[in-house]
């Protein structure tokens, strides 16, 4: 190679080796120092070539020279020889070692080999460099002897420790590689590591379960990957893709959201339209629970399974529809449509959630354990202005038996707010005319020819805008699209594996929900004091919060505390029970969403006509939430907390896959769901007589795992099955052995077999009993 040009010429890239330059001409170029400055910042140089003898140490001398007179290089491309002479690796390696070849400046380094092994030569040289090193490629033609050895080489990337966060790029190709896990090790060092590139050989290609390998390890080490390629000169097997594109939801687990959120928003789509199906906002919570809205603009905890009890401001927290959103309710639909919490003073409906203080209350007479007074006069007038309010938007003709009830019961209490009496009563009676208005109004809304229309026009899937209302948690799609339509914000709750592989979820902020500390921050700044009150209030409900009990048990403690009688209160004969009045508006309750709110008629007699009109399905109950009976004897109340702890595991009707919903003992709901005081204590009974046989036979059960039928046993103590029975055997079980059972009275097919069953195998158990009985006796 021969220089030629004025002096004033600027070099900015230099790329030397690609032909066979005589001896003279590499001596030429390394003289020409004056080439050389500030302005050279690319240099490529070609060891793969067919140099004379000393051609290797020429252009290794060379690069030194440039290096030393060069400050400003950033790119570094070094391509090593096609075939491997251990002279020209010492060159090479003598190189690489140089003090002369520490470049401050240098950014990127590219590094090409047909041997795997010359990988270990560039350790130290990159270790000198990773204070400004930003982008490593390596491209390697590996060899299927020398696979392994590439993985090995990328395990010594492990090396660079804390500094290795300076590396952002890694493109390796051909990869071939055997240890996938070291890879996932190596690459997970690098945080800030984004890209990866490699090429599928042959023999990967040809292995399902190497590739999925790849995928696996990949997805588990490198979450913060923001670009992931795999390319391959051969066929990839479809179906390979599609199990590793659907099996990526596997990542989307709270543990590793919670620790790296950006693995859920890979489908992001900000841009784009957004669907009932798509989510603006997601995350995962405990019990890998998604949580997603495609149209609300914070997230929220779903409810699970409710213990409501009354909170020190009187409200219910996150229990409480007035303050929180609530599982959608077909028969409530209207409690979607609540206000949301405000504090604006341009809000006319602002003031319902102005919480009295003891600056509101005027105290006439107090003792240790009672305070008697009246509200002040300003706080009076503002209950009373939200009252008038919510009245003033019922219209006269209307024919809703909710709105009519609730009416009344507003102008009742506003009527005794201006007597005296005590404190407590008079902070009940505040909440309820401040609970009554908001629902009141979300009332009236559902019945307007507004929000009619939205109804009428979401069923033909024209969507409205969203409006500013609490909206509703559900879990049925169809629910979703008629809220997501309607414009009502609409949180979807569904099991993570339930999840499209490609689910678009374009934010992942924190979800909402009551702190440690019983506060309650809502999206807009609103706080919400969740602390119990001083003593605490009991629990009124503990289950599912879709249950109606859920929203009649916080209206008739409410009743309770300023005075109703209980009686009156349960019975609903003059309070409105809240959401389950709303049934007698049906028109506008969604057709679609009637599902399992009515049954067929009880299976005919043979004499009897049988009536056409449906009742109600019998609610589903939670097996491990126990029926409270006052005859239930004490001596069980340690068996019922330990089933209360189990109730928060309990979220399906239906038994988890691979879990054996059998029992070991029988269930004590299978005792005292009765409502006759004499059957309970005869399934008592039942159960002491049968209790010595089936612990004998659970203690010979376990043993026998440890021993086998060969060792000469006895035939009591060899498990001939395993012994577990459902609840409704149990039931059988207890009946037969307390003698309620009569054979002859039991026309029910379904019922009379399975006594049938339970009877052969009390039969079997006696018959055990007494083997076992005589054995040990002979022994």
């Amino acid at each position: 190679m021969t220089v030629l040009g004025p002096s004033f010429v600027t070099v900015t890239s230099l790329t030397v080796g690609y032909s066979i330059p005589p001896t003279n001409a590499l001596e030429s170029l390394a003289g020409t120092h004056s080439l050389f400055g500030p302005s050279l910042k690319t240099v490529v140089v070609f060891f793969g070539y067919a140099l004379p003898p000393t051609g290797y140490q020429d252009l290794a001398n060379l690069l030194l020279r440039i290096v030393s007179l060069s400050t400003n290089v950033r790119h570094l491309e070094l391509h090593l020889p096609t075939s491997y002479y251990p002279e020209e690796a010492d060159v090479l390696q003598a190189l690489l070692d140089a003090k002369h070849m520490q470049i401050s400046s240098l950014r990127h380094l590219v590094f090409v080999s047909s041997f795997c092994r010359h990988i270990f030569n560039l350790q130290a040289f990159i270790t000198c460099h990773l204070e400004n090193l930003q982008r490593i490629d390596l491209f390697m033609d590996a060899l299927w002897s020398m696979n392994l050895s590439f993985i090995q080489s990328l395990r010594s990337l492990q090396y660079f420790n804390g500094t290795a966060d300076q590396v952002i790029s890694v493109d390796s190709r051909p990869w071939a590689g055997y240890d996938y896990e070291s890879v996932a090790e190596v690459l997970e060092a690098c945080p800030h590591l984004t890209d990866f590139d490699c090429l599928v050989e042959a023999a990967l290609t040809t292995s399902s379960e190497a590739l999925l390998a790849v995928y696996s390890a990949v997805f588990q080490a490198l979450r913060h990957l923001q670009s992931f390629t795999i390319r391959s000169f051969y066929i990839l097997d479809i179906a390979d893709v599609e199990w590793a594109v659907e099996n990526e939801n596997s990542l989307w687990t709270f543990k590793n959201v919670s620790q790296h959120p950006e693995v859920l928003t890979r489908h992001a789509a900000l841009n784009k339209e957004v669907s009932v199906f798509d989510a603006v906002l997601g995350n995962i919570i405990e019990g890998d629970i998604a949580v997603l809205t495609p149209n609300a603009n914070a997230l929220y905890y779903p409810p699970r399974i409710c213990r409501v009890r009354l909170r020190s401001d009187y409200h219910y927290a996150t229990d409480d529809p007035v303050y929180y959103p609530q599982p959608f309710d077909p028969q409530a639909p209207h409690l979607a449509l609540m206000l949301t919490p405000t504090r604006a003073l341009n809000d006319p409906y602002s003031l319902a959630w102005i919480i009295p203080t003891s600056d509101d209350f005027k105290t006439t007479w107090e003792s240790d354990k009672l305070v008697v007074g009246h509200f002040m006069n300003s706080y009076i007038n503002s209950l009373r202005k939200v009252a008038s309010l919510a009245l003033s938007e019922i219209s006269p003709d209307h024919t809703d038996g909710f709105l009519k009830e609730a009416a009344s019961s507003l102008d009742q209490q506003v009527e005794f707010l201006a007597q005296g009496g005590t404190k407590k009563v008079l902070f009940a009676r505040a909440a309820i005319i401040r609970r009554l208005s908001l629902e009141i109004n979300a009332r009236v809304c559902w019945l307007s020819a507004k929000w009619q229309q939205r109804f009428s026009d979401a069923k033909y899937r024209k969507k409205a805008q969203v409006a500013n209302v609490m909206g509703a948690f559900t879990e049925n799609l169809e629910e979703a699209d008629l809220l997501f339509h309607m414009g009502i914000p609409v949180w979807r709750v569904t099991q993570k594996d339930r999840l499209p592989p490609m689910q678009r979820i374009d934010h992942v902020p924190p979800v909402i929900k009551e702190d440690s500390f019983g506060m309650l921050f809502c999206s807009d700044g609103f706080m919400v004091d969740c602390r119990d009150a001083d003593p605490p209030h009991k629990i009124i409900y503990e289950g599912f919060p879709r249950k109606p009990e859920h929203y009649l048990s916080i209206a008739s403690y409410m009743q309770s505390l300023v005075g109703l009688g209980e009686d009156e209160t349960t019975m609903g004969s003059k309070w409105p029970h809240s959401t389950l009045a709303v049934s007698k508006a049906a028109g506008l309750t969604p057709s679609i969403l009637r599902d399992a709110t009515v049954t067929a008629s009880p299976r005919m007699s043979p004499y009897v006509r049988s009536s056409r009109k449906h009742r109600p399905t019998p609610p589903k109950k939670n097996p491990f939430i126990v029926i409270s009976r006052p005859t239930v004897p004490p001596a069980l109340e340690s068996w019922e907390q330990a089933l209360k702890l189990l109730a928060d595991y309990n979220q399906s009707y239906k038994p988890l896959v691979q879990v054996d919903s059998r029992f070991f003992l029988p269930p004590i709901r299978k005792i005292t769901s009765s409502s006759n005081p004499q059957v309970i204590a005869k399934l008592i009974f039942g159960w002491l007589c049968i209790c010595p046989m089936v612990l004998s036979k659970l203690s010979l059960q376990s043993s026998s795992d440890h021993r086998g039928a060969s060792t000469g046993q006895p035939s009591c103590e060899r498990e001939d099955h395993e012994w577990r029975a459902g609840s409704k055997e149990w039931r059988c079980l207890l009946e037969i052995a307390s003698g309620i059972y009569d054979e002859a009275k039991d026309q029910d097919a379904v019922s009379s077999r399975r006594h049938l069953e339970m009877k052969s195998q009390l039969e079997n158990l006696l018959e055990e009993s007494k083997e076992c009985d005589i054995e040990r006796i002979s022994e």
